[in-house]
């Protein structure tokens, strides 16, 4: 197999112009967003375990056709990578998507008033 034809997270690309992992983080979280109705489901980590390696299926079909062998390694570089941008996607989410949202958005206080009797 190839070098270049793996999807290593730690070299992270597929091609030198532009960042494989990234890409698919990218499309995992515009999934997350086009497909969620709560902002709570955003970080769940069994859908975007799901979705990675939905999104690398074709690959690794196309490895176990070319490279037979290869199967289980193929395997585990799928399992290594989609767990890595799971961990990465759930940090970006909880932590650094939310820090934004509340210094972009703050909470305003809302003024209470009680209400007044009806006559």
């Amino acid at each position: 197999m190839d070098e270049q034809s793996i999807p290593n997270p730690r070299r992270g690309a597929f091609y030198s112009d532009y960042n494989q992992e990234d890409l698919l983080g990218r499309a995992i979280i515009l999934h997350l967003f086009l497909s969620s109705d709560n902002y709570e489901d955003l970080d769940n980590p069994e859908s975007i375990f799901t979705i990675c390696r939905s999104r690398l299926e074709q690959w690794r079909q196309q490895v176990i056709e070319e490279y037979p062998k290869n199967t289980a390694m193929a395997n585990y570089f799928i399992l290594q990578g989609c767990y890595n941008i799971m961990q990465s996607l759930i940090h970006c989410i909880r932590i650094t998507l939310r820090q934004h949202l509340v210094q972009r958005y703050p909470l305003k206080k809302i003024k209470h008033h009680p209400r007044q009797p009806r006559h």
